[in-house]
């Protein structure tokens, strides 16, 4: 029978922050279904995870979603319905936000600027041009 698991509420996540505060001592994992949960270290640092089975390795794998204050409970479960539709779509959901990060990278250095800037480091133009 599969386990039967509550969801995290902001109060829930709050008191387990503040006893891990009082005694940190071991890494807490805060679950909260369908492979997202709430890790919090011994330094009490606490991330959003969510793991995951490699649609066509069938490795598990786990992917970094944010820090808590920042990515509140409601946009972790954004992610995690996101990921899981990539998912059942037979696409990696690490692979897809490396391209959207390489995307993002890519659309920053291809401005007119540093075209520019590529083409005068490899050209030689007169001094006025240049200018």
């Amino acid at each position: 029978m599969a386990k039967l698991i509550v969801n995290l509420t902001d109060t829930k996540l709050r008191a387990e922050i503040s006893a891990q505060k009082k005694a940190p001592d071991k890494v807490k994992k805060l679950s909260d279904g369908n492979g997202l949960y709430l890790y919090i270290d011994k330094k009490c640092g606490t991330y959003w995870r969510f793991d995951y089975v490699r649609p066509i390795s069938k490795k598990r794998a786990t992917l970094s979603i944010g820090v808590y204050p920042e990515i509140t409970l409601a946009m972790a479960r954004k992610y995690r319905d996101e990921y899981r539709e990539m998912l059942a779509d037979n696409r990696d959901p690490s692979v897809e936000k490396k391209l959207e990060e390489d995307q993002a990278k890519n659309a920053l250095a291809n401005t007119f600027e540093q075209v520019a800037r590529e083409f005068m480091k490899t050209e030689s133009v007169m001094p006025s041009t240049a200018q």
